[in-house]
């Protein structure tokens, strides 16, 4: 009884040729009893198909390509990926090293057998690897010994005969180049070639995930065992074994091969200990009058130098000629100077931020150790304090949130150090803001200008201030009470003060404490910056910027779950981009990348901040409506029928949704899936009934 058909089948030549074809067709009017005149219409439809399939092949590979943070497995991982689209004979993976100026081989394979290269200079002269990744565009070469390389090759292995390389950029930076080669001329194919192009992009992404994440577990590592030498510090019985455990802490966890340590002797620094400089400087004596030198000039400032380059700071005294950069620290404790940790290096500027970091912690628990040795009668005490402190960065490390941070920090040192008041201001834009009090004093801190106040002047300064309130003009204490103070930067997070009711209440080791808690706190705000990074770049969509499909579940079984339990609706809208292949096919996928882009971005201009926007596929988009039942979702549907605002630019985009609602006051909780039915199913039926969807 049927006037009409339409589905899509597969058919087969004579030849076994497989082919994908959408059969329709129609009983012409009049001929409806005896189906005597019926149109029918095949219509080839295996390029689409095969296109659709290359496309979940490529979204298939990005996901387990993304599934791992290890650099090695996501090496792997690539190549495996990589050689399902082109079977390659070669192979390999190098990142960029932009302040050394190399390409670092981290995979190379040939023939299925891991290899060694070397580094590369970075230098589009030396080679075509070097070429491609300063040019920043992919070089595909089907045939070498008729389209040459704008590089000669030199040849590691068998010579190849097609070679592609394409730049790894992520996020705006180029983090390597990724090659594929074969012996044999090789023909890169346009859908060879967008994979290639889709897969390095997915690479590079999951490449700087993996690197992020090889930092700061690199970073964990390395503050774990400063810890263990902080913990070995407090136990030296004296400062022949802690110059020796500094020293052996620069060398072996920072890597750093020339290091010394000097302290003040009859009004001149003496070179006391030192690392794999000559004998005969031990003992060397620089005279604190004449004041030469970066350590004099870091001990009399009691303030750390660091000369990039020593050819350019007439301060350098010099020494061994391969020298590029110094580093010198003070070991202070408060305006107390016991010495100075002094490191070189043979690359300019070859000392990082972050190493630098860590040799502040160094030296400051050095200093510590230092002045505990000087004062017996304080060890005890001392020793407890720091004891709690270890306990509490422990604690730190397991925060999950700045907020949670700073809590429990100023919790922690009413316990260490039993002060009247604490307080915690971190920087927002140009203001200083209270986030954690405790205390006599708690809910009194006001919001301080960068520069404006104490907290200003040491946010600005970094540096310690600490002693009588009457001694700081610019300190402005909400209570009469409140007389001395520690005023501590977090780095350039924020400040960290302590305030008590007697002027004279602190001492040189509470400052001590407080500033190692600083730094601590520092660490801690950084690394759940880090993690909340990690996590952000885990759930979204490169392109778009919105939630990816992964995601999705974790939030809509939450979202379920939450809606049973207090009783509200649950909206879900399935959103598909009318004609994106036509689209994609005639602007080309640049514009088709925009079209995404421009959908993402009318969705986060009109839908309610609560809500959850995610690209669930290739052209696909789901939105999560908490707390909003049928008609409010339908109402979300209608403002998009019509294409508007950025929507209506050319080419216009249209849009059809589909949608689902739940109500838990009046049916049982839907699974998932049945709720993606059910908006799959409406937007089927909407794109049906468009003319041409």
């Amino acid at each position: 009884g049927r006037t009409h058909f339409r589905g899509r089948g597969v058919n087969r030549t004579r030849t076994g040729k497989t082919l994908h074809v959408d059969l329709s067709w129609r009983v012409l009017p009049g001929h409806e009893e005896d189906y005597s005149r019926v149109l029918v219409s095949i219509l080839d439809i295996t390029p689409q198909v095969e296109a659709e399939e290359a496309l979940r092949r490529v979204n298939r590979a990005l996901a387990r390509m993304s599934a791992t943070l290890d650099l090695s497995e996501a090496l792997r991982l690539i190549a495996e990926e990589i050689r399902n689209f082109v079977p390659y004979d070669a192979f390999f993976v190098a990142l960029v090293d932009k302040k050394r100026g190399k390409l670092k081989p981290v995979l190379a394979l040939e023939e299925g057998r891991e290899i060694a290269l070397p580094e590369l200079p970075l230098d589009p002269k030396e080679s075509t690897t070097a070429w491609v990744a300063l040019q920043g565009e992919p070089l595909f070469l089907e045939d070498v010994e008729k389209t040459p390389p704008p590089v000669p090759f030199k040849t590691v292995g068998k010579p190849t005969r097609s070679w592609a390389g394409i730049p790894l950029f992520a996020r705006g930076e180029l983090v390597g180049i990724l090659s594929v080669q074969s012996f044999q001329p090789m023909r890169f194919e346009e859908r060879e070639r967008a994979a290639l192009l889709a897969l390095a992009s997915g690479a590079a992404a999951v490449l700087r995930n993996a690197l992020l994440h090889s930092e700061a577990q690199a970073m964990a590592e390395k503050l774990r065992q400063i810890e263990e030498i902080s913990r070995q510090l407090k136990l030296v019985e004296s400062k022949e074994e802690l110059y020796d455990l500094v020293l052996n802490a620069v060398h072996r966890i920072l890597g750093f091969r020339y290091a010394a340590i000097l302290v003040p002797e009859d009004e001149a620094l003496v070179l006391v200990a030192h690392r794999n400089y000559p004998p005969e400087l031990l003992g060397v004596r620089l005279p604190l009058a004449q004041g030469k030198g970066v350590t004099v000039a870091a001990f009399l400032g009691n303030q750390t130098i660091y000369l990039p380059d020593v050819r350019n700071d007439p301060r350098y005294i010099g020494g061994l000629p391969t020298i590029g950069c110094e580093l010198a620290i003070p070991l202070a404790v408060g305006n107390q100077v016991f010495g100075v940790l002094n490191v070189e290096h043979d690359e300019f500027d070859g000392i990082s931020p972050e190493d630098r970091d860590l040799l502040q912690i160094i030296a400051a628990e050095a200093a510590v150790a230092i002045l505990s040795l000087s004062r017996e009668e304080r060890l005890r005490e001392f020793g407890r304090k720091l004891a709690a402190l270890h306990e509490l960065s422990h604690k730190l490390q397991r925060c999950t949130s700045a907020e949670e941070v700073c809590q429990l920090a100023v919790k922690g040192l009413e316990r260490i150090l039993r002060f009247s008041y604490a307080v915690i201001g971190l920087r927002q834009g140009e203001l200083i803001v209270p986030v954690a009090e405790a205390g006599l004093f708690a809910g009194k801190s006001q919001p301080f200008r960068v520069g404006e106040g104490l907290a200003g002047k040491t946010l600005a300064s970094g540096k310690t201030f600490w002693g009588p309130v009457s001694q700081f003009p610019e300190a402005k204490p909400k209570d009469p009470r409140f007389t001395a103070v520690i005023s501590v930067p977090i780095g350039d997070r924020g400040v960290l003060q302590v305030g008590e009711t007697r002027p004279d209440a602190f001492s040189e080791e509470d400052v001590a404490i407080v500033e190692i808690l600083a730094r601590h706190i520092f660490e801690e705000l950084r690394r759940v910056e880090l993690e909340a990074e990690l996590r952000e770049q885990a759930i979204r969509d490169p392109l778009t910027g919105l939630y990816n499909r992964r995601f999705l579940d974790e939030v809509l079984r939450r979202e379920l779950a939450r809606a049973e339990r207090y009783g509200h609706p649950l909206s879900l809208i399935l959103i598909d981009i009318d004609n994106f292949k036509e689209l994609n096919d005639r602007y080309g996928h640049l514009v088709g990348d925009e079209a995404l882009k421009r959908v993402a971005k009318a969705l986060r201009e009109n839908i309610r901040r609560v809500d959850y926007i995610f690209r669930w596929g290739g052209d696909e988009f789901c939105v999560i409506l908490p707390e909003t039942n049928g008609p409010g979702a339908k109402e979300v549907v209608r403002r998009f029928q019509e294409p508007f605002g950025i929507l209506a630019e050319e080419p216009v985009i249209r849009l059809t949704l589909g949608y689902a609602s739940w109500d838990p006051k009046k049916e049982p909780t839907p699974s998932v899936d049945d709720l993606f039915r059910r908006a799959d199913q409406l937007l089927y039926e909407m794109k049906r009934a468009k003319p041409n969807p």
